[in-house]
């Protein structure tokens, strides 16, 4: 399968040539004189993988009709200057939109069950997820720093999931090489939303896992797993509003 740009879906190598590149990300040239506050970069990465599948329909929802329009607030309210990439993993890491787009025009910007296809889901490759999440958020706040001559942005990243790695690399140490590097930088935060389904981590697993890939600062436990089918969709609902709502307050506070 391939993307609009001609290269194989399938290669995580090539994320980076279509979401952004590690040394040259792709960031959308706004007009400077409407930036007169903090920049700040947010890179979202959704774990699709078939664990979660039952609930597609309502991860799709929730994601373009309230995580969405929960960060467009964020510039209104908070006077950010707020840009966003997002992508979708299972096997493959998929870009949901391409580069980093300001957040006034991201409101057409949707996650579709062909992204989901696209990430080919039957595993979950949660730390490379992690990884390539970090790496591309830093190049693009780096790239606007540099280009705009600004002071350097500041960058949020936020994983959500409902499992465990079970993809390369299945070493969580990998990780842990890179946000170690963060855990003194104050332009950087890390957030990992976990998403407890009926064969998901207990919390005592998950904070384990938090533990070893650095992703302990702010974390956030939802248990989903209980209830008939419409019950765990709309627990999904709920808790997915929670967060977005905490991802646009720290963003809008950074």
């Amino acid at each position: 399968m391939t993307t609009k740009k001609g290269w194989n879906q399938t290669s995580n190598e090539r994320f980076f040539k279509d979401f952004g590149g590690k040394k040259d990300v792709y960031v959308k040239n706004v007009d400077r004189t409407r930036e007169h506050n903090q920049r700040i970069v947010m890179s979202i990465s959704m774990d699709v993988s078939p664990s979660i599948g039952e609930i597609y329909p309502e991860i799709i929802f929730s994601f373009n009709e309230i995580m969405i329009p929960s960060l467009i607030k964020v510039k209104k309210k908070y006077q950010r200057t707020l840009r966003v990439g997002a992508t979708a993993f299972s096997d493959y890491i998929v870009p949901i939109w391409n580069g980093f787009e300001n957040c006034d025009e991201i409101q057409d910007k949707r996650l579709t069950m062909e992204t989901i296809k696209k990430t080919n889901p039957n595993g979950t490759a949660l730390y490379q997820a992690m990884i390539e999440t970090i790496q591309v958020a830093i190049n693009a706040a780096n790239q606007i720093s540099k280009d705009e001559d600004t002071t350097p942005a500041k960058v949020k990243v936020l994983i959500v999931t409902d499992g465990a790695n079970n993809r390369l690399p299945t070493d969580a140490r990998e990780v842990r090489r890179i946000t170690e590097e963060l855990q003194d930088n104050r332009r950087v935060q890390l957030a990992l939303a976990y998403f407890k389904t009926s064969h998901g981590l207990n919390r005592d697993q998950f904070n384990s896992m938090a533990k070893a890939t650095g992703f302990f600062k702010e974390n956030y436990y939802f248990d989903i797993s209980s209830g008939t089918l419409e019950e765990r969709k709309r627990s999904f609902r709920h808790f997915f509003g929670i967060l977005s709502e905490n991802m646009s307050k720290s963003s809008g506070k950074m």
